[in-house]
C-alpha cells in the first residue's frame, strides 16, 4: 500500500474546517482500507456500497 493514499496535510485540514466525522478518498485500486482514524480508502468499484452505508 505505499502508493496507494494516504493522509495529506490538505485533508487534515478539510476534517477539521468541515467538522467531518469520516472522509473517503476514493482510487482506482482493489482494496478497501484505513488511512486515518476517520478517513478509508475505498476503491472506485465500491462506491455503490458506499452509498449503502451512509444512506444516500
Amino acid at each position: 500500500m505505499g502508493d496507494g493514499p494516504k493522509m495529506t496535510k490538505s485533508l487534515h485540514i478539510a476534517l477539521a474546517d468541515r467538522k467531518l466525522r469520516r472522509a473517503w478518498i476514493v482510487h482506482p485500486g482493489e482494496k478497501r482500507y484505513p488511512v486515518h482514524d476517520k478517513v478509508e480508502a475505498l476503491p472506485l468499484r465500491m462506491i455503490a456500497e458506499l452509498r449503502d452505508e451512509i444512506g444516500g
